[in-house]
């Protein structure tokens, strides 16, 4: 089976969320912990298958999976100690694409144990969509403001040594591979292209329009794409050219030969890149939020589709609200291993071994409107049924029917020893956001952290939790 799920429409849509979704680029500073440095880049200038939910969150219920019923306080930034629960949590609380009238610290990035202690904060100004783990959980990827410029930075996780990578068009960047030694990444902006930076900010450089992949010895292939990101052109996308790029001094030769310039699509990226003699190191997809086309560690492509859609004649390419979804490992229709209806969205993939996590995004009886969104988090391994961890994800801080996005990061996150998953729930409509903490195969759930407002603007900037990452301890 050759996936069908057209790539490009997903970056377009991202970076046409990230242009409507708010400037938030003021006359404020990038601001960091009293623990934290910040380094700057001297080289930028300038058939249905049927769930069944596990998840009780009411108060009486009795939580075998836990020695404590943790007591917690709201507006209390504590995460309390559980004795069952180690790593360290990352999580992100406002956010910068909604704190663009307010013009304060949107967005900050806390990091944090299980041992009631006080959350650190490690940066603000953070545009919470956008933030990125990478392969080896050493560093987060993340865009944010500075004065009136957006910037991409990585953080060390260890360390807590910030690095400016790239000066952004008032766009953002997302990530789109990370190279196989995990020193350099790829990231995708929507006037600016493919860019490829390293993650101490010690080099960067544009490549354009195109999208690029890893090979497994530390090379960039980059696919030249004419067409690219060109509003209410009927054209549509075309490969015109093929070049392979050393990263360490962007010295780019070109590759000749024939391959498929009609099909942009991720997976043929992949057989053009085999065809011409690479090896395609495991990539990912350009965001966390929208579906996958992408190589795994074990050379399978791992593929979610919106079956029914999308439209064609549409420039966005939004998928339809009550549609049919799969996943699959490319091959055939016996590798399709996840089949669901009446669903607008997959989207927030998160492969563990055989187990697949995600978000689905649906409205019950396919009745559109928005007080009837669901964005339920759900878990399927490969011959079983789907389970249903929670259907009470915060939908984010900003939902738009058109797109069926939110402008918000991670809603979930699974534990280093994979037996629980912290996801956040919340409404707008209440000015509550929550962290929770779920067993994976017994369901039982308690909250560690809530916040409440009374104002909508402070919960939507600097209040609403809007990512979360759960990681060993470093």
């Amino acid at each position: 089976m050759k996936p069908r799920y057209w790539f490009f429409s997903a970056i377009i849509l991202a970076f046409l969320l990230a242009a409507c979704g708010g400037g938030g680029d003021d006359e404020g500073g990038l601001q960091g912990s009293n623990n934290t440095s910040v380094s700057s880049n001297d080289n930028n200038d300038d058939s249905q298958t049927n769930t069944e939910t596990n998840n009780d969150t009411s108060e009486d219920t009795v939580n075998t999976s836990f020695s404590n019923t943790p007591s917690i306080t709201a507006n209390e930034r504590v995460i309390p100690a559980v004795a069952e629960l180690d790593g360290t949590l990352v999580f992100v609380q406002g956010d910068m694409n909604a704190d663009h009238l307010l013009r304060g610290t949107g967005g900050t990035i806390y990091i944090t144990q299980f041992d009631g202690s006080e959350p650190e904060p490690l940066i603000d100004r953070v545009f919470a969509s956008t933030l990125t783990l990478s392969p080896d959980k050493r560093y987060l990827v993340f865009n944010a403001s500075e004065g009136r410029h957006r910037y991409v930075y990585s953080l060390e996780i260890a360390t807590r040594e910030i690095h400016q990578l790239s000066l952004l068009s008032n766009q953002f960047g997302f990530v789109n591979g990370w190279s196989p030694d995990g020193e350099w990444i790829i990231l995708t902006a929507f006037q600016q292209g493919v860019i490829v930076t390293r993650l101490d900010g010690t080099s960067s450089f544009e490549l354009g329009p195109g999208a690029s992949l890893w090979t497994t010895d530390g090379q960039v292939i980059f696919f030249e794409i004419a067409n690219f990101f060109q509003f209410n052109n009927p054209t549509p996308p075309e490969i015109v050219a093929m070049q392979v790029i050393d990263p360490a001094t962007a010295a780019a030769t070109d590759v000749d030969f024939e391959f498929d310039t009609s099909n942009t699509n991720f997976g043929a990226l992949i057989a053009n890149a085999e065809a011409a003699g690479f090896d395609v190191a495991p990539t990912f997809q350009v965001s966390s939020h929208f579906p996958a086309t992408f190589l795994t560690e074990d050379e399978r492509i791992f593929n979610v589709q919106g079956v029914t859609g999308p439209d064609p004649n549409s420039f966005f390419n939004t998928p339809p609200h009550c549609g049919q979804w799969q996943m699959s490992y490319a091959g055939g229709a016996e590798d399709i291993f996840l089949d669901v209806l009446d669903t607008a969205f997959i989207s927030d993939i998160y492969r563990e071994a055989e187990r697949v996590f995600y978000e689905r995004w649906y409205f019950p009886d396919c009745e559109l409107a928005e007080e009837n969104l669901v964005v339920a988090l759900e878990s399927v391994v490969p011959g079983e049924d789907p389970q249903v961890i929670t259907d009470e994800l915060y939908p984010g801080v900003d939902i738009n029917l058109g797109f069926l996005r939110a402008n918000s990061g991670r809603r979930y996150a699974v534990s280093p020893d994979q037996q629980y998953v912290v996801w956040i729930s919340g409404s707008l409509a209440s000015n509550n956001t929550k962290l929770n903490v779920t067993h994976i195969d017994s369901g039982d759930t308690i909250t560690i952290l809530e916040w409440q407002s009374s104002n909508s603007n402070t919960f939507l900037a600097t209040e609403a939790i809007n990512a979360v990452f759960w990681i060993p301890t470093p």
